[in-house]
C-alpha cells in the first residue's frame, strides 16, 4: 500500500517537474551525492582553477584548493572555516580500509597531510571513488577516480592522513544544498547550456557515467533507442552486466551485437521482455513511458503506467535518471 501511495505522488511530482523551469541557483535535494556529481561532473576532464582565495589570499593550490571549493559552492563553507569536524591523524596503513569505511562518508575530504585531497564519491569494501584533480597550475585537471585501499597505501605509504567530515546538520539537510555552478559555461557538452532547464540532470548523468555523449555534444533532443535505454540503465548496475557477455534471449538481438550483454542483463533482472517474448526490437525508439518503466524495475518499485507515449529525447532520460537516482539510487 505504501509503494501504491509513493507512485501516486510521484505522478503527481513528475507531472508538474518533468519539464521544469528554468533556474540557474538551484537546490540538489537527492542527497550529498546528488550534489557532488551535479557540480562535480561538469569539470571531469576539464581544467580548474589551481588557487582558492579566501579574500584576497591565496589559501590552496592544486588539489587542495579543488576540494575547497567544491564544498564551499555546494556546503556554503570550507575547511577553513572552522565549522566541520575533523579526525585524528593516522598513520597506520593497515587500518586505512576500516579507516574510511568507519568513519568516511560520501562528500568528506580524504586528506594525505600536504600531498594530495580527494572528495569522496563512494565507499566500498575494497576502494573509494573519488572527484580529485591533478595537475600543476596550467593544467589543473578534475578526475573521477576509483582506487583501491592497496593502490593508496602503494601512492602514500608514510603519509599521516585524515578525514574532513561533513556536519550532520548539513550532511542530512532536507533543504538540499545551494549550488552556485562556478563551472565551465556548457558544462561537461558545448550543446548544453547553463540556463537549459535539463543542465543539472545532464550534469548529474555525466558525472555518474551513465550518458557520456559524443565528441564534447550530448545531443538532447535527440531520441534514444531501446537498446541505447537498457545500456543505459544497465551503467547503474556497477558492471554486473559484464557477467552477460555472449548471452541474448531474444531472437532479434545477436550474442556479439555491441548492446547483448546489457540487453541480456535486463530480461535476467525483469526490466525487459522484450517485445512478444521473442524479439527486443533494439533499434526502436524507446517512449518516456517504456523508459520509465524500465526504472522503476531496475529499482523495484511499482509500476504506474502516465500514458506518455511520446518518443524519449536524451534529455528527458537524463532528467528521468537524476530524478530516480538521486531518490532510490547507490
Amino acid at each position: 500500500m505504501k509503494k501504491r501511495v509513493l507512485c501516486i505522488v510521484m505522478v503527481l511530482v513528475m507531472a508538474v517537474t518533468l519539464f521544469p523551469s528554468v533556474s540557474v541557483s538551484v537546490k540538489a535535494s537527492g542527497g550529498v551525492r546528488a550534489a557532488l556529481d551535479g557540480y562535480c561532473g561538469p569539470w571531469v576532464g576539464r581544467q580548474f582553477p589551481y588557487s582558492y582565495f579566501r579574500g584576497s589570499t591565496e589559501a590552496a593550490g592544486g588539489c587542495h584548493a579543488f576540494v575547497n571549493a567544491v564544498w564551499k559552492n555546494i556546503f556554503g563553507y570550507d575547511t577553513y572555516d572552522g565549522v566541520n569536524r575533523t579526525t585524528s591523524h593516522q598513520t597506520s596503513y593497515d587500518n586505512l580500509g576500516n579507516f574510511i569505511q568507519q568513519n568516511g562518508r560520501v562528500g568528506d575530504i580524504l586528506r594525505f597531510s600536504n600531498t594530495h585531497s580527494f572528495i569522496i564519491q563512494s565507499i566500498s569494501d575494497s576502494g573509494i571513488t573519488a572527484y580529485e584533480s591533478r595537475g600543476g597550475r596550467n593544467d589543473n585537471e578534475v578526475l573521477r577516480t576509483t582506487i583501491s585501499y592497496s593502490q593508496l597505501r602503494s601512492r602514500y605509504n608514510g603519509v599521516p592522513y585524515f578525514l574532513y567530515q561533513i556536519n550532520d546538520d548539513i550532511y542530512y539537510s532536507t533543504d538540499g544544498y545551494v549550488q552556485t555552478w562556478s563551472a565551465p559555461p556548457t558544462g561537461p557538452f558545448q550543446d548544453v547550456s547553463l540556463g537549459d532547464w535539463y543542465f543539472e540532470a545532464v550534469s548529474f548523468s555525466y558525472g555518474r557515467g551513465l550518458m557520456i555523449g559524443s565528441d564534447g555534444l550530448f545531443f538532447p533532443d535527440e531520441t534514444i533507442t531501446r537498446e541505447q535505454a537498457v545500456v543505459i540503465i544497465a551503467r547503474l548496475s556497477g558492471g554486473e552486466h559484464l557477467n552477460y557477455a555472449g548471452q541474448s534471449p531474444f531472437d532479434d538481438v545477436d550474442a556479439d551485437r555491441w548492446s547483448a550483454a546489457e540487453i541480456a542483463w535486463a530480461k535476467a533482472k525483469g526490466i525487459t521482455n522484450g517485445i512478444d517474448g521473442q524479439r527486443f526490437d533494439p533499434t526502436s525508439i524507446v517512449t518516456l513511458q517504456q523508459f520509465e518503466v524500465m526504472l522503476m524495475r531496475h529499482f523495484r518499485l511499482d509500476e504506474w503506467w502516465s500514458g506518455r507515449s511520446t518518443e524519449c529525447a536524451r534529455a528527458n532520460a537524463a532528467y528521468m535518471l537524476h530524478y530516480y537516482v538521486s531518490r532510490y539510487g547507490t
